[in-house]
């Protein structure tokens, strides 16, 4: 197999060296036993035409007492592709300006995606104690096959992705994400991987903010990197909206205390599309003697103004039972339920944990996430006994809870 290595040098032409304040940066190895061994660091993946972080250090970075004497890098002597040709390792003079300006990068080289290929990177270098050590890095150089838009919305809604829609007048936040036609995803930065006329530059690569126009409107993104890619940016209002979607994200039995507020997300539905942010909803509890807005206990509102990320507060422990509508919207108004539980502090006191230790074969407890009942087993130790299915774990009588004793239910 051919190979290709040469002496890694500065567009200098002196030997690239790490010395003092310098800037190759070392990746942490944890568990280090013993010395002499080098990290290359590295992505897995590159695009064509990208730029990616390259570290090269001692392995072992721990102390002393760890048998690591922390040697710095005194020269990258050689870098060898194998197979050559598909990646290379540059200085970081090599990158763009305006991208090393996102980028922030701080690193004296960086490694460069020139053709697709799958193959091993290997550094050799010389030590601060004089040694000679070697790593290597199997890294995938492929082609853009698509161009994803990773959104950075108020709340997520499990069942289905965000699109980029957004009240008028609001800034959208998000990344480009590429990857390979099969979907492989592809480390990496590119300076403009999409046309950013009309955006404005987050201090991060390939991270932009759209300003909708307060009246209203889109943008449509294209790429001279995938001619084929085209996203388009959206805003509506109340009346574009069809349904709501909400959810309260629970994980059952859920438990809360007097006064303890409890989140619930609720963004828009648009023909069918799911909006990235929300807008302000009516929120009217249909047990006011159980839940109110989120305010304090005594004021008990019996409805309130929420948005993507709202609340209500715990007065009484049962269900409580929300009519969640959209102002402006046809879209009908959403009910949700949210049963959920007070503990007795005292109670409390009698939970444990699989594997703790007990007394009494055959007694029984709850653990503490009150999912489950638990059993003292032969050994003295607490084992599973039987799940509540969504239903509370409780005490039925005052400890001591002995075999044969019914003082544990799912309620």
């Amino acid at each position: 197999m051919a190979t290709s290595s040469r002496p890694f040098r500065t567009s200098s032409g002196s030997p690239l060296r790490a010395l003092g304040g310098a800037v190759l940066l070392v990746w942490f190895a944890s568990g280090c036993i013993g010395d002499k061994s080098a990290d290359l660091g590295v992505p897995d993946t590159l695009a064509v035409d990208a730029f990616g972080s390259f570290s090269f250090g001692d392995k072992c970075v721990g102390s002393k007492a760890d048998l690591c004497s922390r040697e710095t890098v005194r020269s990258i002597d050689v870098v060898t592709v194998d197979p050559p040709g598909f990646v290379e390792v540059v200085p970081t003079s090599a990158v763009p300006a305006e991208l090393l300006k996102r980028w922030n990068y701080i690193g004296d080289s960086v490694v460069h995606g020139l053709v697709p290929g799958r193959g091993e990177l290997c550094v050799e270098g010389t030590f601060s104690d004089g040694s000679h050590r070697k790593d290597c890095h199997s890294m995938h150089v492929e082609r853009i096959g698509k161009l994803a838009l990773g959104l950075a919305c108020e709340t997520r809604i499990a069942g289905k992705e965000a699109d980029p829609l957004v009240p008028a007048g609001a800034v959208l936040q998000f990344a480009v994400e590429p990857s390979a036609a099969d979907g492989t995803s592809l480390g990496g930065y590119l300076l403009n991987p999409i046309d950013e006329a009309e955006l404005e530059p987050l201090g991060a690569p390939m991270s932009y903010l759209w300003q909708s126009p307060p009246n209203g409107g889109s943008l449509t993104l294209t790429s001279a990197v995938l001619p084929a890619f085209s996203k388009t940016l959206s805003t509506y209002g109340p009346s574009d909206v069809t349904s709501l979607a909400v959810s309260a994200n629970l994980i059952r039995p859920t438990v809360l205390a007097p006064g303890l507020q409890q989140g619930i997300q609720v963004l828009p539905d648009v023909r069918g599309l799911r909006a990235c942010q929300g807008l302000p909803v009516e929120i009217r509890s249909e047990t006011p003697d159980i839940c109110s807005g989120p305010m304090d206990e005594a004021s008990q509102e019996a409805s309130w103004q929420g948005g993507p990320l709202s609340s209500f507060t715990a007065l009484r422990e049962g269900t409580c039972r929300l009519s969640i509508a959209l102002p402006g919207s046809a879209a009908p108004p959403v009910p949700i339920s949210v049963p959920f539980y007070f503990l007795s502090a005292m109670d409390q006191r009698r939970d444990a944990t699989i594997g703790s230790s007990c007394q009494g074969k055959g007694a029984r407890t709850c653990v503490a996430t009150r999912q489950h009942s638990l059993v003292c087993n032969r050994a003295g130790e607490w084992e599973l006994d039987a799940s509540c299915n969504g239903l509370l774990c409780d005490y039925t009588s005052p400890p001591p809870c002995t075999a044969g004793a019914s003082c544990v239910t799912c309620r």
